[in-house]
C-alpha cells in the first residue's frame, strides 16, 4: 500500500453543530475514493479462506487472539507501537489485525474521553462499512430466491421516480444515478441546527426523489447514500421484518459477530468510545441514527470487523456463487478503483502489492477502514475516534509491521 496514497475517503458525516472552523453544519458533497476488477477471477480461489483456530495470550494495551509463539509476541508489540506513532491528532484509535500465522490482535491507543483510556474491546461508530453488511443481506434474499439484481426498484419500494428502469443491482453499486440525500441543503441544515432529528427512511428518499438524478440508471457512477437507504427499504418490504432484524439473521449472526448493532434499531452493545468534531466537541451521541440508518449507523468493535472481512470475503457467509456477485465490479471513474456490491475492490497499483477487497467508513467523529488481502489472507480494520485522525495513517502502519508488501 502507498505510504504517500490515502486510499479511500468515505463520508457519510456532518460535523458537529455550533463548533469552531471544521465545525459547521453539513457534511462532505461526498464519497470518494480508490480501486480492480480483479475480484471476480479470484473469488473461488479463496472460497475457502479463514482465520486459524488460536489461543489467547497477553500483550499489554492489546487484546490478542494468537498463537504465543515469540514471533508472534514480538509483532503484538510492534503492531501496538505503530499504532501509537500513527495516531496523530485524533484522541485515540484502534487497530485490528487477523494473520493466518499470528490469529487476531486488536489494540488502541489514546483516549475515549479526557479521563479514559480508549480500549482495545470498545465499540465505535463504523459509518459506511455498514454497507457490506446491508449488501450481505440483499445477496442473502438473492440466494433465496427472494429478490433477483434483476428486480426494479418499483417491485419493493414503488413511487420512487424511475424506479422501473433502476434496478437492485443498479442500487448495491451506485448506478442508479439516484441523489444522495446527504448532498441536500435543506438536509445538512436540519441536521446542523437540530441533530435530534428523527428521519423516516421516506423521507431520506423523498429528499433525494426531489431531486434530478445524476444520470440514467447504468450510465454513470456516483456514490449515495440514498441508494442503501433504498436497500434497506427493499429487506423490510422483502421480509416483512425491520432492516436490523434482517442483517443480524443474514449477516451479523452469521460471521458470530458478538458487539455489532445498527444503533437506533437496538441498544449498541458494550462500551461505545467517545467521538471528536474537528473543534474537540464530543458528538458521540448528538445525532439521531435515523439520518444514516442503513446506509451507515452501524456500530462495532475492531475485533468484530477483522472477524467479519474474514468471514464475509473468505467464504463463510455468502456461498460462492453471492460471493461472485458482490465482487463483480463497475468502473468508479477514478484509476484503479471499482465497486462490486458493497464493496471496493482496490487495484495493486493503489496498495503497493496485490487487491484489497473491504470498504471504508465516515461518520461524525470516526473514521475507519476495512481491508481484507486475500493473496495473504489478512484482515486490518482502523477506526479513529476524532475527525482530526486519519485511518489510512493506521493502515499504513499495521501493513509496514506485516511487511505487507
Amino acid at each position: 500500500m502507498s505510504r504517500a496514497v490515502r486510499i479511500l475517503t468515505f463520508a457519510l458525516a456532518m460535523p458537529a453543530c455550533g463548533g469552531s472552523s471544521g465545525d459547521s453544519a453539513g457534511p462532505p458533497s461526498g464519497d470518494s475514493g480508490t480501486l480492480d476488477t480483479a475480484v471476480e477471477a479470484t473469488v473461488d480461489a479463496h472460497a475457502d479462506a479463514g482465520p486459524d483456530a488460536v489461543v489467547t495470550v497477553d500483550a499489554g494495551d492489546a487484546a490478542v487472539d494468537a498463537p504465543p509463539t515469540p514471533a508472534c509476541v514480538m509483532r503484538a508489540s510492534q503492531l501496538q507501537s505503530a499504532l501509537d506513532q500513527a495516531k496523530g491528532q485524533s484522541p485515540g484509535a484502534v487497530l485490528a489485525v487477523l494473520t493466518p500465522d499470528c490469529g487476531k490482535w486488536v489494540g488502541a491507543t489514546g483516549t475515549s474521553t479526557p479521563a479514559t483510556a480508549l480500549d482495545p474491546g470498545d465499540v465505535l461508530r463504523i459509518g459506511s462499512i455498514t454497507k457490506t453488511f446491508v449488501a450481505t443481506a440483499v445477496l442473502q434474499l438473492v440466494t433465496a430466491g427472494t429478490v433477483s439484481l434483476a428486480d426494479p426498484l418499483e417491485k419493493w419500494v414503488p413511487g420512487f421516480p424511475n424506479g422501473t428502469a433502476i434496478t437492485v443491482r443498479h442500487v448495491l453499486n451506485h448506478t442508479s444515478g439516484i441523489f444522495n440525500y446527504t448532498d441536500d441543503t435543506t438536509f445538512q441544515q436540519t441536521e446542523g441546527t437540530t441533530p435530534s432529528t428523527v428521519w423516516t427512511p421516506a423521507q431520506l428518499v423523498a429528499i433525494a426523489a426531489s431531486h434530478a438524478p445524476y444520470f440514467a440508471p447504468g450510465m454513470g457512477w456516483t456514490y449515495s447514500n440514498t441508494d442503501y437507504i433504498l436497500a434497506g427499504m427493499l429487506l423490510e418490504k422483502a421480509t416483512g421484518k425491520k432492516a436490523g432484524s434482517v442483517i443480524h439473521s443474514l449477516a451479523i449472526d452469521k460471521a458470530g459477530l458478538k458487539l455489532t448493532t445498527l444503533d437506533g434499531y437496538e441498544a449498541i452493545k458494550g462500551t461505545l468510545a467517545h467521538g471528536f468534531a474537528m473543534s474537540g466537541a464530543d458528538v458521540t451521541s448528538i445525532y439521531d441514527p435515523s439520518y444514516a440508518w442503513t446506509a451507515g449507523a452501524m456500530v462495532s468493535s475492531g475485533g468484530d470487523l477483522v472477524d467479519w472481512a474474514a468471514a464475509l470475503y473468505g467464504g463463510n457467509v455468502l456461498d460462492a456463487a453471492a460471493l461472485a456477485m458482490m465482487g463483480t465490479t463497475v468502473d468508479t471513474g477514478t484509476a484503479g478503483e471499482h465497486y462490486g456490491l458493497g464493496l471496493f475492490v482496490l487495484d495493486p497499483s493503489l496498495t503497493g502489492g496485490t487487491t484489497a477487497w473491504g470498504h471504508p467508513g465516515d461518520i461524525n467523529g470516526y473514521h475507519s477502514q476495512l481491508f481484507y488481502f486475500p493473496a495473504k489472507k489478512i484482515a486490518v480494520a482502523a477506526i479513529v475516534n476524532g475527525d482530526s485522525g486519519d485511518p489510512n495513517a493506521v493502515t499504513v502502519a499495521a501493513l509496514g509491521v506485516l511487511g505487507y508488501p
